[in-house]
């Protein structure tokens, strides 16, 4: 409902008659204070606000008379003039309000409008028909023969523009291809010099490298000889010195200053030489190798021995035993341990060798004849330069009494100064063994016996040989060489062994030749298997942690492989010209590259972290159980991979591998019915009642279709498994390495 003027007034709080200033005031005062935005928390401020602005608009259309005295004008097409000047931002407007009189002034404008036809745009517009000129016969026809000359002309000059652009695009692209084999001419040419230029600084990087490395080596052998163990240390730990080779590296011969007098002589050797016993300590603990030896054949223990040294060779006995580290102790040509020892005058290194059973009843023998011979004697006095004295005599008695006691001599009578040639010649020929003696000792093949009478099923025979490799054959000249075979190695042997086996397969003496050797070949892997976890135990690391460390050692080498395979081939393709196939090939060396360098630090921090060996950075080799550095060059892992011991065991479990597939083949072939008894063959042997090996038996099949012997004289007659007759280490070893299934009565 529209309100009044006097309502008006009273809302906005007026007197009647108020001036339209006092309006406006009061309005904006008001409407401020009731706007919704300023009373958001009020639901009534927009119904006040709304009520405010219809007042105002009442009390301005009562009091504002200038419109409504200003008659209407129609200029044109707009009707009235609205002003805005006496509007402000709070201003609103009804859209309710309707005029009569300006709704009638309007209707009575369109009306008019229409019927004077101005209702479109282009009303007011006049129109008048341009003249056209006629033309004449002869006006067209010479505008239609110079439209055809035109015509012709431009179609000529279209086809010599169209010449000239192919003349000019062939010139263009003929620059072009001059100017891109020039190009591609002397990119290669910059590769090449590029490539030349990376190999000249390589070499330069590499011979410095080199130098600097000798450099170091020699500095740190120099101060090992002058017995300062803290240059050692720093010069090993943290210039990463190799502990263990010669002072000359190989390859750096020219970059030594003073060659020494013996290139093999090692960091141990000169430390036991001195007498460092917390050096050759330290030495052991940072991948020095004991078994390395200087050019007269001795190894550190030798020349700790022969200098008299002995915490020294006390360490090393303590640390390698002699039952597993033979080749640490193995003399050189010409040498005994005992004969060593006898040189340093120290019976205490007497009793360790002789203690230690690192000397022979032969070694005992020669040396006694030695030592209590005059030439004896006399190497026994003191040394030039040293004072006779009690204590030498004393040490002298010693070693006699250590000698006498261990080899049961009595003591020697006091010999007389004409005699002592003599006596010495004749225990030289009481102490020669005679021919039979040696026979015993050596066997008969080493002096040259044939074993004409032996055949291949003898005792004597290596069964071993016979069915493949003999551990005593495989690691000769190693750390775990176990010295010569006790049985027969004769090919002839085992050309008549695989003769018979192919003429009669099925005797059971082939099985139990077969599996006896796979026995053998198990308990070998196993004794290394054990000395393993022996190794691991005692660097307290975990064998996760050891398998990490190896594929990371293996993928960093695959790596460096391919890394080197993708120089070759980009200077193949530098120098066929394909560089952008070389450029993608450099950065996929490049991301090789960073993938290396993210192996070596994971590899670096496995190594810093990991057990025991984080301080000593070792760790132990899964497959033959020898000591490994992560400070080892490629080349010293190489050689170790490569070493015969390490392919040795390798050969050994490839074996077990093979022996297990075989089983697995054999349990899962269709069962078949045991086989009749052998035929007496030529080749195979005869049985005889009184060997244990050839008692009569029958043939049964096992649960797992494996063919099982019954010896006479079972519990029973229950199946016993013959695996586990000729296993050495039971039945249980018998279930884990063969799967067997048949209960054993023992």
């Amino acid at each position: 409902m529209k309100q009044s003027v006097k309502d008006a007034y009273n809302t906005l709080g007026l007197e009647n008659g108020s001036s339209l200033e006092e309006v406006k005031s009061a309005y904006k005062q008001i409407a401020l204070r009731t706007h919704p935005d300023k009373n958001p928390d009020n639901p009534d401020a927009t119904a006040q606000f709304q009520n405010v602005s219809e007042a105002y608009n009442v009390l301005l259309k009562h009091l504002d008379t200038s419109a409504r005295d200003r008659p209407p004008r129609f200029p044109g097409f707009r009707f009235g003039d609205d002003s805005d000047d006496d509007y402000d931002d709070y201003d609103e407007f009804d859209d309710d309000y309707s005029d009569p009189e300006e709704d009638l002034l309007f209707y009575m404008f369109l009306f008019e409008e229409l019927m004077r036809g101005r209702a479109h745009r282009n009303a007011n517009m006049r129109f008048r028909r341009e003249h056209v000129e006629s033309e004449t016969p002869e006006q067209y026809s010479a505008r239609l023969r110079r439209s055809r000359e035109e015509q012709i002309a431009g179609e000529e000059r279209r086809k010599r523009e169209a010449a000239a652009r192919r003349a000019q695009v062939e010139m263009d692209r003929e620059r072009d291809r001059a100017a891109a084999e020039q190009r591609q001419k002397a990119k290669v040419e910059a590769k090449k010099a590029q490539a030349k230029a990376q190999r000249s600084h390589a070499e330069t990087a590499a011979r410095n490298l080199q130098q600097q490395a000798q450099n170091k080596r020699s500095f740190v052998f120099a101060a090992a000889r002058a017995g300062k163990q803290d240059e050692v240390k720093r010069g090993v730990w943290e210039e990463n010195v190799d502990a263990a080779g010669g002072e000359v590296k190989v390859g750096c011969e020219e970059f030594v200053t003073n060659i020494p007098n013996d290139p093999q002589e090692s960091l141990l050797h000169i430390a036991a030489r001195n007498g460092d016993k917390d050096l050759v300590e330290w030495l052991d603990a940072h991948s020095a190798d004991p078994e390395e030896r200087d050019s007269r054949g001795f190894t550190a223990f030798h020349v700790a021995l022969q200098s008299g040294h002995v915490p020294v060779v006390a360490y090393l006995l303590e640390e390698h035993s002699p039952q597993h580290s033979d080749s640490i102790y193995q003399p050189p040509a010409g040498k005994t341990l005992l004969s060593l020892a006898l040189e340093s005058h120290e019976p205490e290194l007497v009793y360790e060798i002789l203690k230690n059973d690192l000397a022979t009843q032969e070694d005992i023998n020669f040396s006694w004849a030695w030592i209590t011979s005059a030439k004896g004697r006399s190497a026994m006095k003191p040394r030039p330069g040293q004072k006779s004295s009690e204590d030498h005599e004393e040490k002298y008695s010693d070693i006699l009494k250590l000698l006498m006691r261990f080899g049961g001599f009595t003591p020697p009578p006091t010999p007389s100064s004409s005699d002592n040639s003599d006596a010495e010649e004749q225990l030289s020929q009481n102490l020669k063994p005679s021919p039979i003696q040696t026979q015993q000792m050596m066997g008969p093949e080493a002096m040259g016996v044939a074993n004409a009478n032996l055949v291949w099923h003898d005792d004597k025979v290596c069964r071993n040989f016979l069915c493949g490799t003999c551990p005593h054959a495989l690691f000769t000249n190693t750390k775990m060489d176990l010295g010569a075979c006790p049985k027969s190695h004769t090919e002839r042997l085992k050309t008549e062994y695989n003769a018979a086996k192919e003429a009669n397969p099925v005797d059971p003496i082939f099985t139990r030749f077969q599996l006896e050797y796979e026995s053998n070949i198990f308990s070998f892997v196993d004794e290394c298997d054990r000395r393993i976890r022996a190794a691991h135990r005692r660097l307290e690391k975990t064998p996760e942690e050891n398998a990490k460390t190896t594929n990371l050692m293996r993928e960093i080498a695959e790596i460096e492989l391919a890394i080197q395979g993708g120089t070759d081939k980009i200077e193949q393709l530098g120098e066929q010209g394909k560089v952008d196939e070389s450029m993608r090939e450099m950065a996929a060396i490049e991301a090789l590259k960073n993938e290396k360098a993210d192996k070596e630090r994971e590899l670096q921090q496995l190594t810093d972290t990991s057990g025991a060996s984080g301080h000593q950075k070792l760790r132990v080799c899964d497959v033959c159980g020898a000591y490994l550095s992560v400070l080892d060059s490629d080349r010293r892992l190489a050689d170790h991979f490569g070493g015969k011991m390490h392919l040795g065991y390798h050969e050994l479990r490839n074996m077990l591998g093979k022996f297990r597939e075989e089983r697995e083949k054999a349990k899962n072939a269709p069962p078949s019915s045991a086989p009749a008894a052998a035929s007496t063959s030529s080749a195979a042997p005869p049985r005889d009642s009184r060997s244990a090996d050839y008692r009569p038996s029958r043939m049964t099949v096992a649960e797992t279709e494996n063919v099982h012997e019954v010896p006479d004289g079972a519990p029973g007659g229950t199946d016993v498994c013959s695996r586990w007759m000729v296993s050495m280490y039971g039945c249980e070893n018998c279930v884990v390495l063969f799967g067997c299934k048949i209960r054993i009565f023992a």
